[in-house]
Order: C-alpha cells, then sequence, then structure tokens
C-alpha cells in the first residue's frame, strides 16, 4: 500500500503511529468495531465504482464490506472527514486505528468526547476492550497490546515482545531458520543492533546450509542459540514518553550513521541520548571482489538522509525540528556539498558517487524547505 495515489490515512503506518504516541504526556487509542462494514456509499457514481456483472444482472456495493478492493480507500477518506474539525497534531490514523494525544488531560477528554459525537452520528462505535488510556481515571493496569508491541501502563513502559516460533537450539533446516529470523518486531530500531546481528547470523546460516538437504551446520545453530540467550537475558523495554518535561533542545536531534564491509545503519537520537528511529542494511555480498567499508559510508549516508527527511516531516505538526546534527565518518565533507556538482561522468564509480551526493544534497535541501 505505498503509492503517491493513496488517501493520506493509508500512507500512515505503525512508525508514523509509535512515533506519535512517544510524543504527548496522555494518549488514548481507539479501534473501531467492525469498521470496514460501516462505510456508507450514498453517491450513485461512487456506487457505479463497485458495481459487478452477475447472473445476467448488474449489482452495486451500497455498503464497503471487507475485502472489496476499494474498501480501505473508502475507510480511510471517511475517518479524515470524521476527523477534519479536530488539528492534525492531536491525532493520528492506522487503519481503523485512532490514536489521540495531548500534553493537557482536560484537552485530551475534549477530544475524546468530540470523537464520540462524531461517531455516534456515523453509526460507528469503539470497542471498550481495546480502548487505551494514560489518564488515572481510565486506565486499566497490566500490559495491553499496542501496535505490535506491549504497553504497561503501571510505569508507562513500552515492550518490544519477540514470537520465538522455533527454538535456536531446534533451527536445523532452513524452512526452521524461516521462522526463527522473523521473530523480533522492532519497527522504530530501539534494539537494532541485536534485529542486524541476528540477520548476519542467517545469512551465514543459509549459505553454509546443505544444498541438498537444507539442513543447518552445526556451528551455525550454536552462534543462532548464543545470540537468543543473550536476547532474552536482554532489557527489552523502552519509556513511551520519548522526552522529560524540562528537556533542554527539544526540537534538535541527532543523526549517526556508520557502515561496513557487512552492513551499515543510521540511527536517530535526540539530544540526550533517546533513540528515536533506526533502520539497518545488509550489503550484498558480491564475490571476491567485496567493497570495502568507506565506499559504503556514502551509500549509507544517502539511503539515512532520506528517510530521515520523510520522518521529519511526516512529524512536523507535532515535533517540529529546528536543526538536525549529523555524525558520520563518511569521506563526504561540508565543503564538498557546497561545491558544484559535475553532471557528467567517466567512470561507473563516480557516477555512483556523484548520485550518492546528490542525493544527500536534495535532502538538505527537502529540511531546510520543511
Amino acid at each position: 500500500l505505498i503509492d503517491a495515489s493513496l488517501p493520506p490515512g493509508l500512507l500512515q503506518g505503525v512508525v508514523q503511529s509509535l512515533s506519535f504516541l512517544r510524543r504527548y504526556k496522555h494518549i488514548w487509542c481507539l479501534d473501531l468495531v467492525q469498521a470496514f462494514l460501516q462505510v456508507e456509499i450514498d453517491l450513485r457514481e461512487d456506487q457505479g465504482c463497485l458495481g459487478f456483472w452477475w447472473n445476467q444482472q448488474a449489482f452495486c456495493f451500497t455498503r464497503c464490506c471487507f475485502g472489496v478492493p476499494d474498501s480501505p480507500f473508502a475507510l480511510a477518506d471517511s475517518l479524515l472527514d470524521l476527523m477534519s474539525p479536530f488539528p492534525t497534531a492531536n491525532y493520528r490514523l492506522l487503519m481503523d486505528d485512532i490514536q489521540l494525544g495531548s500534553d493537557s488531560p482536560v484537552v485530551l477528554m475534549q477530544l475524546r468526547e468530540g470523537l464520540n459525537s462524531r461517531l455516534q452520528c456515523r453509526l460507528m462505535s469503539t470497542n471498550p476492550k481495546k480502548d487505551l488510556s494514560t489518564l488515572p481515571e481510565t486506565s486499566t493496569p497490566g500490559s495491553h497490546p499496542l501496535l505490535g508491541l506491549l504497553w504497561r501502563s503501571d510505569d508507562d513502559l513500552l515492550i518490544v515482545g519477540s514470537r520465538l516460533r522455533h527454538k535456536a537450539s531446534e533451527c536445523t533446516s532452513l524452512r526452521k531458520l524461516k521462522g526463527f529470523a522473523n521473530c523480533l518486531f522492532d519497527p522504530l530500531g530501539w534494539f537494532l543492533e541485536w534485529s542486524m546481528r541476528l540477520r548476519l547470523l542467517c545469512r551465514a546460516a543459509r549459505a553454509n546450509a546443505n544444498s541438498e538437504t537444507g539442513h543447518l551446520q552445526p556451528a551455525d545453530v550454536k552462534a543462532l542459540t548464543a545470540w537468543e540467550e543473550h536476547f532474552r537475558a536482554q532489557e527489552r523495554s523502552v519509556p513511551r514518553l520519548l522526552r522529560s518535561e524540562n528537556e533542554t533542545h527539544p526540537s534538535s536531534l541527532c543523526l549517526l550513521t556508520d557502515s561496513s564491509d557487512l552492513a551499515g545503519a543510521g540511527v536517530l537520537y535526540t539530544l540526550h541520548g533517546r533513540r528515536l528511529l533506526g533502520h539497518g542494511y545488509i550489503h550484498a555480498v558480491q564475490g571476491l571482489n567485496r567493497r570495502t567499508a568507506p565506499k559504503f559510508e556514502l551509500d549509507t549516508l544517502a539511503t539515512a538522509m532520506d528517510w530521515v527527511c520523510d520522518y521529519l516531516s511526516e512529524v512536523q505538526d507535532h515535533s517540529p525540528t529546528s536543526s538536525l546534527l549529523v555524525l558520520t565518518d563518511s569521506t563526504i565533507s561540508i565543503s564538498r556539498l557546497r561545491q558544484y556538482t559535475p553532471v557528467v561522468a567517466y567512470s561507473s564509480e563516480e557516477l555512483v558517487t556523484i548520485r550518492r551526493i546528490i542525493r544527500i544534497k536534495n535532502a538538505i535541501h527537502r529540511l531546510q524547505q520543511a
């Protein structure tokens, strides 16, 4: 569902919603009941777009049902219209989930009451069992599922869970390795180092596996078991609230990028050391003539600048950024970025370098215009 023609409600994902929930002191998460079944299609021209021919007769849908290709589009448009009176800085949409947020409990209650009245007018309702709120009078103690993570309301922590389909010691084949490799759901990259290590171990295990039977080598199984033991002992919770009340320089962020000949990563931090977002990249193995780490540094920096621009643009309404400090050991320098970029390359390597520099310059321009 990544397409420029999609409604804004479909362009938002788990990363955007989780970042929003970490911004505000008070949040309220709601889940609509049978949202796809409650989208009415009033206009005749819209009904005609969902028409079909069956048994020598023409039919058209007057209500969008789950499974109809246009149902997510109609739902997104309906929810955007539903939320139109509210400031975009105070809500996010993720399909049939609505997240409200504010630093003031009074404002949050007003948002909730206003949303309730608009939902009733549309004959839509929320599932009270899935309602989550940080307000003392509505909060439920214990751990609750939240967008693929666990939220512990007692101490306001977000916990990254692991769904181990197989124990590492039992991953003796490529089939079981596939299930084990997808055990860690960490959309914001809070534990990027662990997931990158797992990806490298899994790639090595696949490369060393028996081509005929698909069985893994004992040394690779041992390495996966050691990773699992260390990961289970790791504390996997982070504070939900990103910034403290008296934190200085809240609109300044820091981006760190680094790369080796095997992998690269970019991590976005606050100036007080809280991690916002991180992405890692496994470099393709290119035989004996593998590229060296310095040649990957520029690739990692250009890629990181791209997703940082997208991220900062998305959170601009509730978390505006005034300055971005980029720390990298890439061979590129500020003076080189200020110089004129040649438009002609005399080798494939020079062409790649020019393209990366242009991407970085474009990213800097986007940040300055935001």
